[in-house]
C-alpha cells in the first residue's frame, strides 16, 4: 500500500493511464486490508480501536456507498437526539457494508432497505439475550426480498454457512463477531406474515455529544515541515514510511529500535532541536518496542506527540492506545493519507484538548455503560480529520 500511495503520487497527472492503474491498485490492496482485518477479527476477537462517533452518520455514508450502482436505495429514519457511540469505525463500516450487501443480493431487481435508528434502554422496551443492562443505539436494517426460511434462521450467523452459491458464509458471521467485540448484539428475523428479513444491530451508547467542526480561526496551524522520528525494526516499512512523511513536508530521522529513539530523541532535547512527533512501531523482536520506550519519551518530554503504529490488529494496545501513552494510532499498512490525517490528528488533539468532543449529557441520557464515562478518543472518523485539513489550509 504505501509504496503504492508513493508511486501514485509521482505519477500524477503526467501518465493518466499509468495513474489510474496505480489507484486499481492500491484500492485493490486496500481491500485486501479490509478483508484481512475482518478475517483477524473474526478468528482472533481482535479489539476494536474505539472512538466517540455519530453512529447515524457512519451508517448513512457507509449504506449510501455500498449501495452505489445498485438498483437498491435506502430509506433512513432517526430518532430525534440520537445517542452517540464508542466504535471503531473501520470494523463497524465493515458491518453496514455486510448487512446491505446482504439485502442487495435478496432483491436483485431492485428495491428499498429501510435503516432506522432509535435508542434503547436495557432491560426496557428491548428484550435481546445476552445483552447487558445500559443503554444502546439500535440500527434495524429492514429489505424487502424473500425473507430468510424458519430453517435457515437460526444458522445464518454460523461460519461458512451460505444459502448463496456464490456465497462466503462470512459477512454475516464476521459482522456478528464484531458487533459482540463492542459489547453488542446483532440479531435477525424474518417470518411468513413480514416482508423480506430484518437486522438489528445494538451498540452501546454514550452521553457525550460530538461538537460541531472547530471553526478555522480557533485552529493552530498544523505544521507540514516540522522533524519526525519514526522507529521501525523492517529496513524495507521503514525506507518506504520515511520517504512517505518526506513527501508531506516532513523532515524524517529513522530509528530501528526503541533504545536508538530514546537516545536520539535525548540527543535532539539538548541540541534545542526537539522532534514534533514519534511514530513507534509497537513490536520489535528481540529488542525495545513501542509500548517500554513510550514512558522513557514522556520522561525527556511529557509533551512530546507520540503515535503507536503496528501490522498486529488484535493487540489490545491499539484498541486503547491512550491508556499506554500514546496521542494516537496508524495501522498497518498504510497509505499517504492514511498517515497525514492520523498526523494531523495527532498534533490538533495535543494542541487543543478536548476541543472536538465534550461531555455534555444528551436528552433523556441519564444513565450509561462503565466503560464509556470517559470517551476514549476525541476524533470522528476520517471525514472530520480531512475537514479540520481543508479549514486550515484555507486560512
Amino acid at each position: 500500500v504505501g509504496n503504492l500511495s508513493i508511486a501514485r503520487t509521482m505519477v500524477g497527472s503526467d501518465n493518466p493511464r499509468l495513474f489510474e492503474r496505480l489507484c486499481h491498485a492500491e484500492a485493490a490492496c486496500v481491500r485486501a486490508r479490509g478483508v484481512t482485518a475482518q478475517l483477524l477479527t473474526f478468528s482472533k476477537g481482535g479489539a476494536p480501536v474505539k472512538t466517540t462517533a455519530s453512529i447515524e452518520e457512519l451508517v448513512v455514508e457507509c449504506a449510501r456507498f455500498a449501495l452505489s450502482g445498485s438498483p437498491v436505495a435506502a430509506r433512513f429514519n432517526v430518532e430525534p437526539d440520537l445517542w452517540t457511540a464508542q466504535l471503531d469505525t473501520v470494523q463497524i463500516s465493515q458491518v453496514v457494508h455486510n448487512i446491505v450487501l446482504n439485502s442487495v443480493q435478496a432483491m436483485p431487481d431492485g428495491g428499498a432497505i429501510d435503516i432506522s435508528f432509535k435508542n434503547v434502554r436495557v432491560p426496557g422496551a428491548a428484550d435481546v439475550p445476552d445483552l447487558p443492562p445500559g443503554i444502546y443505539v439500535c440500527v434495524s436494517f429492514r429489505d424487502h426480498g424473500p425473507g430468510i426460511p424458519a430453517d435457515q434462521l437460526g444458522h445464518i450467523f454460523e461460519p461458512y454457512y451460505t444459502t448463496k452459491q456464490m456465497g462466503s458464509g462470512l459477512g454475516l458471521a464476521i459482522s456478528s463477531s464484531i458487533v459482540r467485540a463492542h459489547g453488542g448484539a446483532m440479531t435477525a428475523a424474518s417470518s411468513p406474515d413480514m416482508t423480506g428479513a430484518r437486522f438489528d444491530v445494538y451498540l452501546p451508547a454514550t452521553c457525550v455529544k460530538i461538537t460541531a467542526p472547530i471553526v478555522a480561526a480557533a485552529v493552530p496551524d498544523v505544521r507540514h515541515n516540522g522533524r519526525v522520528l519514526l522507529m521501525d525494526d523492517d529496513a524495507e516499512v521503514s525506507e518506504v514510511a520515511a520517504e512517505m512523511l518526506q513527501s508531506l513536508g516532513y523532515t524524517t530521522t529513522t530509528s530501528f529500535h526503541g533504545q536508538d529513539a530514546i537516545d536520539r530523541v535525548a540527543a535532539a532535547q539538548a541540541e534545542g532541536a526537539s522532534y514534533d512527533l514519534v511514530i513507534l512501531d509497537l513490536t520489535v523482536p528481540g529488542g525495545m518496542g513501542g509500548k517500554e520506550t513510550v514512558p522513557h519519551l514522556r520522561a525527556l518530554n511529557p509533551d512530546l506527540a507520540i503515535v503507536v503504529t503496528s501490522g498486529y490488529a488484535d493487540n489490545g494496545v491499539l484498541s486503547d492506545y491512550s491508556k499506554y501513552g500514546f496521542d494516537g494510532v496508524l495501522p498497518k499498512p498504510f497509505s499517504i493519507a492514511d498517515l497525514r490525517v492520523t498526523i494531523e490528528q495527532t498534533l490538533v488533539r495535543r494542541q487543543l484538548p478536548g476541543r472536538t468532543a465534550a461531555s455534555v449529557p444528551r436528552p433523556g441520557c441519564a444513565e450509561t455503560h462503565e466503560e464509556s464515562e470517559q470517551p476514549e478518543g476525541d476524533e470522528d472518523g476520517h471525514r472530520q480529520a480531512w475537514q479540520l485539513h481543508d479549514q486550515m489550509l484555507s486560512r
